[in-house]
């Protein structure tokens, strides 16, 4: 063989066994995704998307998480409620383009039918960075999430580095768990009932409907506007 042929070859099959063999990528969800642009900031855990052909997709609950809740009925809002929208509206102001990730194992809409979604913007999961900002908590009523080690990794480096409502809010104050974030639908009744007598769960049902209508009546959600309660 000739011998400029074979020290090719022979570096070549060092090269191949110096440098590591490529990773395959991670196999990607069989969850359904779509995009969108946000067009309003609700509060710290939920958010307004238009389609790219401008069909409002409504209000998306961030899958994942709960933030502390803003004022409503008359009540004050709990600690780190406006910072936390704040906080959210920083990482994917008004017009961002976002991508809606489903999760198989969980709810696919609230009772209130709003879709439960992870929220990413170029690479970036949104849950996890307002975790790790400390403006919520990790919320998971239907068991773990798929993205649960990941929270609870932003979750404990946020509460050791003080951040966000870890420092603010007095200790022992903790975000309303949102019994019926991720509810089926049709579990709507038993989950309420479970809580409340019959006529209790009649009301909170209606008083979520007319909130809901009185939001959509007075337009909070234009971009800058919206502070009403939408869990």
């Amino acid at each position: 063989m000739n011998h400029r042929l074979s020290m090719t070859l022979l570096g070549l099959g060092l090269a191949a066994a110096i440098v590591p063999h490529a990773v395959a990528p991670k196999a990607l969800s069989s969850a359904p995704v779509s995009s969108g642009r946000i067009s309003a900031i609700s509060d710290g855990d939920t958010v307004r998307v238009t389609s790219s052909d401008g069909t409002d997709l409504g209000r998306i609950r961030l899958l994942g998480i709960n933030a502390p809740e803003l004022g409503h009925d008359g009540q004050s809002g709990q600690c780190w409620a406006a910072q936390a929208r704040d906080t959210l509206s920083r990482i994917v102001p008004v017009g961002s383009t976002v991508q809606l990730v489903a999760d198989p194992t969980q709810a696919d809409r609230d009772v209130y039918g709003r879709p439960l979604r992870y929220l990413v913007q170029d690479g970036l999961d949104v849950q996890e960075a307002l975790l790790r900002q400390g403006a919520a908590h990790p919320f998971w009523p239907a068991g773990a999430g798929t993205r649960a080690p990941l929270y609870d990794l932003a979750l404990t480096d946020a509460q050791q580095a003080q951040r966000g409502l870890w420092s603010a809010c007095p200790k022992g104050a903790t975000v309303n768990m949102d019994p019926d974030a991720t509810a089926q639908p049709d579990a709507e009744y038993e989950l309420v009932q479970a809580q409340d007598t019959h006529a209790q769960a009649l009301a909170r049902m209606d008083r979520a409907r007319r909130e809901q209508e009185a939001t959509d009546a007075a337009g909070y959600d234009q971009p800058g506007e919206d502070s009403t309660r939408t869990r």
